[in-house]
């Protein structure tokens, strides 16, 4: 995982417009730093204006604020994101990562 965090941290120099920082959230979500993986998954979500481009990182962060231990509000998020986007759940399951 250090080596993915290293490769994403040289491709965000060279194109920090990029989605990048959605990778490496789940780089960062996959060495549990989660405020790590909010930050990215933050700055990732100011980029993007449509609502089904948002899902996939909305649903990242709320994972991780649930994992931070704000359970109750990272689930109503989780909610709104799953009304948005079905496949969101499954992008993530499908990295190894559930709620």
């Amino acid at each position: 995982m250090q080596r993915a965090l290293s490769d994403c941290n040289i491709c965000l120099k060279k194109e920090p417009k990029s989605d990048v920082l959605f990778h490496r959230g789940i780089v960062f979500f996959k060495l549990g730093r989660f405020q790590s993986v909010i930050d990215d998954f933050d700055a990732d979500l100011k980029r993007k204006s449509e609502p089904f481009e948002r899902a996939l990182s909305l649903y990242g962060h709320d994972i991780s604020i649930i994992r931070s231990g704000d359970n109750r509000r990272g689930r109503i998020d989780i909610a709104s994101v799953k009304f948005l986007d079905v496949a969101s759940e499954k992008h993530f399951i499908d990295h190894g990562i559930k709620e």
